[in-house]
């Protein structure tokens, strides 16, 4: 695994970052609290989730947009990117994966399970091996020993050995379980055998029953289809007695209904002869209905005619009575002309009384402007000065102040009856007009009743005419349209002339319904003739089916005895057919329980040999299971010592000697330091620290070792603090050689003389208000800035 590339935005100090990450041993370098281990940290939190703090925390102070890191890493001949991201108020983790850029995985949890299986180890394992956090270099050895053996394994692979050896001891025991409850369950395959052979001798016998069984159906199959032809003449012969009988009965009911249709037509055919003698008589009696009615209707036209002169001579006479007598009668116009010069006079009286009141009010608001002015000139006086001169004249008023006083409110005094005497006039002015509008109206109404009552006169008077006009020429139709046949004395009888009316209608009804009959007397005649021929046919088929029914010599008794042997025969062959039926029965059981017991033998035997294959599985499986205890023993053999041996070495190059030797227990995996052993709490702290740094870097190398070299990163955060000037040398040379074995080894440290001697260093910058840059400090080139 080598990290290629870190992307951040929103992420503690860095708001906005975008930095290429170099291969190889890279010193990341900075004064305290620039960021160096946030920068690290965003490695961490990207690919697991997993940070130091709360993820509140995590968001850079005073950011309202998303918090997002990503990390860009090579991996096993891949490139994978992997981003992870805090968004909206409650923090919302979002997450997702790709490879070679494809969308692999999406999710908190599904990216940290697919980072997971792609690394082969979990996070608590990464924090625990290849990647060492600030003040957590004995995160390894301040386990407890389970702990430590446990995580090693994990790390080394040793794991999975125990699990797959657990499992082949587990199927190892499983099948021999197996093994045995199956030799309990298996069959006599001797009694098997013997049961075989005797079905056979059986199912030989029941073959011959069954061929019996065949002969014999096929006999009682021969008598049945000779009594089936016996039997089916008998029939015949029955079915066309039936047949002749039921076309004799049917010749019978057509000679019968012939016959009554025959009947019923001859009584047709003289009840038309007899009605035919009423027809002339009908005939002259419906040549009456056209004068007559002509007749009826001119009577009905007169009397419609003198009510109508009857009801406008009424009208008339009420309206002329209404209008005022004879004199009206005679000369209604003088009248007329009376009302109208009322009418005129009226409204010539009005209209003056509005002038008079239209003078009124123009001399009223006159008055009240003279008494206003008067009243004004009377106060100016009030306030005039008897010792200051006249304001008109310039004079001096001295005696005259109370003469000009006397003489203002005389004159107001005057105008104020001058308003008296207007209100008063137009007060009988408003009187005098309302008089004359009333007298107007009433003389104007009296003339529009005048006017209608003289109208409606006049209409009456020539309704009246009409109607005399209209009865006159009704009583010369009534004159014209007296029938001949009816006499002088038909006179205006209306009842008489609609009855007579009527009594001629049904003539003509009658005699037209009897022309229509008559019209049908050909065709009555040619039915009489066609049934008579009918019923002499009918006559002669029943009389031939008769005959042929005697020729047949049915005999009812010879039927019934076909009939019974026949059934008889089939009886027969229904024995025998189950006859047939048992004996196939019988031999298809017999059958079938040889073909079990034969697959019963074969099953057997197959269980026989897959019983010996079971058995030779079993045994490899205990095998490999005793195989993979030894090689897994071998392995963690070799582990103590390995991680003893890669200690041992770092150790006494970064304490210059003074220890010989630095310790892994191979089964607790605890650290003890020099030949005699000693546990590491003996020791400073310093030496401490060294001792863990040396067992940390002896894992990272081997895990890598032992996945092949494909994770290859070692992360050292802050691990030089308790160091002096010439160890840190030696670690920083140690690192350096280290290179070859690690694909990539992130140092961070707060030592700014770290990028003189490391190939490659990053250095981490604050720039001020909580912010900080990143940017390689190997090339100069300025990969990320913020601010």
């Amino acid at each position: 695994m080598r990290v290629t590339r870190l992307s951040l935005r929103n992420f503690r100090v860095f708001p906005e970052l975008e930095l290429e990450v170099p291969p190889g041993v890279v010193g990341i370098y900075g004064p305290n609290g620039a960021g160096k281990s946030t920068l690290v940290e965003s490695i961490l939190w990207a690919l697991f989730g997993v940070a130091r703090t709360a993820k509140e925390s995590l968001r850079s102070d005073g950011a309202t947009g998303e918090t997002v890191a990503t990390v860009e890493f090579e991996h096993d001949g891949h490139l994978y990117e992997v981003t992870r991201s805090l968004s909206g108020a409650a923090n919302g983790v979002k997450a997702e994966a790709a490879c070679d850029g494809l969308r692999v995985a999406a999710g908190a949890v599904a990216v940290r399970q697919y980072v997971h299986q792609v690394l082969g180890m979990s996070a608590e394992a990464f924090r625990s091996s290849v990647f060492c956090e600030q003040k957590q270099l004995d995160a390894f050895s301040g386990r407890r020993p389970e702990e430590r053996r446990k995580l090693v394994l994990d790390l080394l692979g040793i794991t999975p050995l125990d699990r797959a050896r657990d499992s082949a001891r587990a199927q190892a025991r499983s099948a021999a379980e197996q093994i045995e409850a199956a030799r309990q369950v298996l069959g006599d395959l001797e009694a098997l055998a013997a049961e075989a052979t005797e079905l056979e001798g059986r199912l030989v016998a029941a073959g011959a029953v069954r061929l019996a069984a065949e002969a014999g159906l096929a006999t009682a199959g021969q008598a049945e289809a000779a009594a089936a032809v016996v039997a089916a003449e008998e029939e015949r012969r029955k079915q066309e007695r039936d047949r002749l009988a039921a076309l004799y009965a049917a010749a019978r009911r057509r000679h019968d209904e012939a016959a009554a249709r025959l009947a019923e037509r001859c009584s047709e055919l003289a009840e038309l002869d007899s009605a035919a003698v009423h027809l002339p008589a009908l005939t002259a009696a419906a040549a009456e209905l056209a004068p007559r009615r002509a007749h009826l209707d001119a009577v009905e036209r007169h009397d419609v005619a003198r009510a109508r002169l009857g009801r406008a001579e009424r009208e008339l006479a009420d309206a002329e009575a209404a209008a005022g007598g004879e004199a009206e009668k005679q000369n209604p116009l003088p009248g007329l002309e009376v009302l109208e010069e009322a009418a005129a006079a009226a409204g010539h009286r009005s209209g003056e009384a509005t002038g008079r009141l239209t003078a009124a009010e123009a001399a009223l608001a006159a008055a009240r402007l003279r008494l206003e002015a008067a009243a004004t000139e009377a106060r100016a006086a009030a306030g005039l000065d008897p010792e200051a001169p006249c304001p008109l004249c310039g004079q001096e008023l001295g005696v005259s102040f109370d003469e000009v006083q006397r003489h203002r409110e005389a004159a107001r005094q005057e105008a104020a009856d001058g308003v008296g005497v207007a209100d008063a006039a137009l007060a009988a002015a408003r009187a005098e007009r309302a008089a004359a509008e009333e007298a107007e109206r009433a003389a104007t109404a009296a003339l529009r009743q005048a006017r209608r009552r003289h109208e409606r006169c006049a209409a009456l008077r020539a309704e009246v005419v009409a109607a005399r006009a209209a009865l006159e020429e009704a009583e010369t139709l009534v004159a014209t349209t007296v029938p001949a046949a009816a006499g002088p004395s038909s006179g205006l009888d209306g009842g008489a002339l609609r009855r007579r009316v009527a009594e001629a209608e049904a003539a003509r009804d009658g005699a037209l319904r009897l022309e229509e009959r008559l019209k049908a007397k050909p065709a009555v005649a040619a039915a009489v003739a066609t049934e008579e021929a009918a019923v002499a046919e009918a006559g002669e088929e029943a009389a031939s089916l008769l005959a042929l029914g005697k020729a047949l010599c049915f005999d009812a008794a010879a039927h019934a005895a076909a009939s019974a042997a026949r059934a008889e025969a089939v009886q027969a062959v229904e024995r025998a057919r189950a006859a047939l039926t048992d004996a196939r029965l019988d031999e298809r059981g017999l059958s079938e329980r040889l073909s079990e017991r034969r697959s019963r033998i074969d099953a057997e035997v197959e269980r026989r040999a897959e019983l010996a294959g079971r058995e030779s599985e079993a045994r490899h499986l205990g095998r490999l299971a005793e195989l993979l205890g030894e090689f897994r023993n071998s392995l963690v053999a070799q582990v103590g010592p390995a991680l003893s041996a890669q200690t041992t070495a770092l150790f006494r190059e970064l304490t210059d000697g003074r220890f010989d030797s630095l310790e892994v227990d191979g089964d607790s995996f605890e650290l003890r330091v020099g030949s005699a052993g000693h546990p590491l709490d003996r020791h400073s702290g310093s030496e401490t620290d060294l001792a863990n740094l040396s067992l940390r870097v002896a894992i990272g190398e081997q895990v890598n070792l032992l996945s092949g070299g494909a994770v290859g990163l070692l992360v050292l955060d802050e691990v030089l603090g308790a160091l002096d000037g010439e160890h840190r040398d030696r670690l920083l040379g140690a690192l350096t050689r280290l290179g070859a074995r690690f694909r990539q080894v992130l140092f961070v440290t707060h030592a700014v003389d770290v990028k003189e001697q490391l190939p490659h260093a990053i250095e981490v910058e604050p720039i001020g208000g909580g912010r900080s840059r990143a940017a390689s400090a190997t090339d100069r080139i300025c990969l990320a800035e913020v601010g």
